[in-house]
């Protein structure tokens, strides 16, 4: 007679994991997806916050307006004439209206050589300092007035004639020596005669004061700029300064 073999019952335990333990994972997997999530959006809203502050801060920069305006320097153009070329004359915003810009504009004026432009105080004062294209000489075989670099303008400036034709060598020499001399002597010059006697290379300058100076285009040249200490003892008479043979002076009485 055969036995009956009982079959045993699976446990429970290897019948399925137990309900509560799975529902506490899905949950901790749920909460750990929000906590990304939260974690997500305050990445964004913190990206976009530093946005709007920088978007309002350069908003605010180019609010910021030019407020004093320095020029140095200037003595040919006047200071308003010198904001006008420099387009500021409104105190527009200082951001846009780069330094470069300004210097730029300047520049392209015959007057002006060079200009330096800084700003100060948080951007808001302008400081200008040119370089002015000093007139030197109106040359009445062009019509025009000599400028320190050879440019040629109209214009009417405290300066001396040259009244004669001279060769181009010698002219372009001429604006390089006197361009080496101060403004006060180039204004006390009233009028520039080339080759006097016919001596090539010879300049006879006649003063305002009712001197003359005779000089050539030598070393002997650079004496003139020492005009003024010359005349010192000269005064109430009348001569001739003789620069280009060492300093020779020649005194005429009054008539």
């Amino acid at each position: 007679m055969k036995k009956e073999t009982k079959k045993k019952k699976p446990s429970q335990t290897a019948k399925s994991t137990h309900p509560s333990r799975v529902t506490m994972a899905k949950q901790k997997e749920k909460e750990k997806q929000q906590k990304k999530r939260r974690i997500q959006y305050q990445k964004i809203g913190l990206v976009l916050g530093i946005g709007i502050f920088f978007t309002i801060l350069i908003w605010s920069s180019f609010q910021i307006r030019i407020r004093t305006i320095i020029i140095r320097n200037n003595s040919l153009l006047s200071d308003q004439e010198i904001i006008d070329l420099a387009n500021i004359r409104n105190y527009p915003s200082t951001l846009r209206t780069p330094s470069f810009r300004i210097q730029k504009n300047l520049e392209e004026d015959d007057l002006i050589v060079s200009a330096k432009v800084e700003k100060k105080k948080f951007l808001t004062e302008v400081i200008i300092t040119v370089e002015e294209n000093r007139p030197l000489f109106y040359y009445e075989t062009y019509h025009k007035v000599v400028l320190s670099d050879g440019t040629l303008v109209d214009g009417d400036y405290p300066i001396p004639t040259v009244i004669n034709e001279m060769p181009e060598d010698v002219y372009t020499e001429l604006i390089e020596k006197m361009a080496s001399l101060p403004t006060d002597v180039i204004r006390r010059i009233s009028e520039i005669r080339y080759s006097p006697d016919g001596e090539p290379n010879l300049f006879r300058m006649a003063m305002n004061d009712s001197n003359y100076v005779y000089v050539d285009l030598s070393e002997n040249f650079k004496r003139l700029g020492s005009y003024l200490t010359y005349v010192q003892g000269f005064s109430g008479k009348h001569g001739e300064f003789h620069l280009e043979q060492g300093e020779y002076l020649e005194i005429k009485e009054d008539e």
